[in-house]
């Protein structure tokens, strides 16, 4: 997303979580959770115990696990009767 890197730029934040990126790598929730964990330990090892990490809206859309949510909720939506 071209307002993510635009506001990384600005802002400098520690951790930058792109949408693209993450789809794809076909990275999972879990992947996504210990790239933020290694920096945040790494960031404590050096008594930096503070940080911004920026999360695009459209992160959760591009995650693996939530694309499968995401689809069975449509599923479940599309078989309801209106």
């Amino acid at each position: 997303s071209h307002i993510a890197a635009e506001v990384a730029l600005m802002t400098h934040p520690h951790v930058v979580l792109m949408s693209e990126d993450s789809g794809q790598e076909n990275l999972g929730l879990t992947e996504v959770t210990q790239q933020i964990c290694d920096v945040i330990e790494a960031r404590g090892k050096d008594d930096h115990n503070f940080g911004v990490v920026l999360i695009p809206d459209q992160l959760l859309a591009s995650v693996f696990e939530m694309k499968r949510l995401f689809d069975e909720v449509g599923q479940i939506y599309r078989a309801l009767p209106e």
